[in-house]
């Protein structure tokens, strides 16, 4: 009996993400004010021969970036910004025909706790699972408990934690199945583990 997951995740843009942009064209010509200004404001690297230019944008807290010549830009996915973006400079007669890419360059989750490489990853995209992200870190130790796997994510300056079941199908259904930057996966140590703790030989100094 398959489960269909329905994939309705994207990424929201949040302050202090860092956005790659790419606007390419037809003619590159067309992307030197763009240029100017962007080495003027920054030190943006422009690859004239593509006819591309590419540069970082800190997301204010406000939401907004500023592009050159177009002003404060608002996009609350990377979908919304790219459509926004594209018809700016086609309305505003910048570029007629422009290919606009936006992508996080900051994106970062932190896996800890019974699992084999725990630390901090880099994504690539900027969509990952839960699963990947266990695969990333080498999965669980043989002391990790599946049924115990927290999302720790920080929304708006709140914290939440949602403990998972790695081995149901609710999890497809969870909010955090789909992770979002800065999250962080802890493993809890099955019961072998935690028994194993607490059965130790205690010095007469508390310590081991």
């Amino acid at each position: 009996d398959k489960m269909a997951v329905v994939d309705t995740f994207e990424m929201k843009n949040v302050k202090n993400d860092i956005l790659d942009i790419a606007v390419s064209c037809a003619d590159p010509e067309l992307l030197q004010p763009f240029t100017l200004l962007s080495w003027n404001t920054g030190g943006n690297n422009y690859n004239g021969g593509s006819g591309s230019n590419t540069r970082g944008y800190l997301v204010e807290i406000d939401g907004t970036i500023n592009f050159p010549l177009l002003g404060k830009i608002k996009g609350l996915t990377r979908r919304e910004l790219t459509q926004l973006l594209q018809d700016k400079l086609i309305k505003g007669d910048y570029i007629k025909d422009p290919i606009v890419t936006v992508r996080f360059q900051n994106f970062r989750i932190l896996v800890l706790g019974e699992v084999v490489r725990p630390g901090s990853y880099n994504i690539s995209s900027e969509r990952v699972t839960l699963f990947e992200a266990l695969s990333l870190a080498g999965d669980l130790t043989i002391y990790g408990s599946r049924n115990r796997v927290a999302v720790i994510r920080e929304t708006d300056g709140e914290r939440t934690i949602l403990y998972h079941d790695l081995r149901s199908r609710d999890i497809f259904n969870s909010p955090d199945f789909f992770l979002q930057q800065n999250d962080m996966i802890y493993v809890e140590p099955n019961r072998i583990k935690a028994e194993a703790r607490t059965s130790l030989p205690i010095s007469e100094h508390g310590y081991l």
